[in-house]
């Protein structure tokens, strides 16, 4: 069987719920007919191709529930919505785009001041813009969750605070980076009389102890 795509499956969807009798073929010449289409549509992409009508109903209204709270689809569900829901799954991609963007900037905040404001630019989104409430939800919540982490409680409270202690940082590593030029300006040099040390210490080490003079 030739390999599926989310597009062909959608476009085949919509014909068999038309009643088409849809037939294509294969790479190597077989018939392949709207059933094994549909089941192959129902085996692999379609995660409500078991359920009730009722229960198919509730897992859509479910999906639309998380975009309106800003919370992330998985594979299956915006699956599903490219096959039975085209219109939201517009949606979905435009506000996985704008989630990515946003916690992208964020790690590159350096203060909860400069966090904050990133939020709010990403929060200003035209009143005429159909997704806005999809969006700010969106942003609303990866907001809320970055402010839970440790990276976040260890950011200073303002963009003042982050440049005095970039500052403060910078100075520490200039003074650390004397510290050490003076170290090595101040290492004792090698004695001249080198040499002559070296042959006095050899004379000591060779040297019987005392005591040795009594042993015979």
């Amino acid at each position: 069987m030739q390999t599926l795509n989310i597009q062909s499956v959608a476009k085949l969807k919509n014909d068999l719920l038309n009643e088409k009798n849809t037939t294509e073929k294969s790479e190597n010449g077989q018939n392949i007919t709207a059933e094994i289409w549909k089941k192959a549509l129902n085996d692999i992409l379609d995660p409500t191709s078991k359920m009730s009508e009722e229960d198919e109903k509730e897992y859509h209204n479910k999906i639309l529930r998380k975009l309106k709270q800003g919370r992330r689809l998985t594979t299956a569900e915006k699956n599903y919505l490219q096959i039975h829901d085209p219109e939201m799954y517009k949606v979905a991609l435009r506000v996985e785009m704008c989630r990515k963007r946003f916690t992208e900037q964020a790690k590159h905040c350096k203060s909860k001041e400069e966090f904050q404001t990133l939020v709010s630019n990403n929060m200003s989104v035209s009143d005429k813009d159909p997704m806005k409430e999809y969006i700010q939800a969106a942003i609303s919540y990866e907001a809320q969750n970055i402010r839970k982490t440790p990276q976040y409680a260890a950011l200073p409270d303002t963009n003042r605070k982050a440049e005095e202690k970039r500052t403060k940082g910078k100075k520490i590593k200039i003074d650390e980076d004397k510290e050490k030029d003076n170290d090595k300006k101040t290492a004792p040099l090698p004695s001249e009389n080198y040499g002559s040390d070296l042959k006095t210490l050899s004379a000591v080490l060779t040297t019987k102890p005392v005591f040795d003079n009594f042993s015979n």
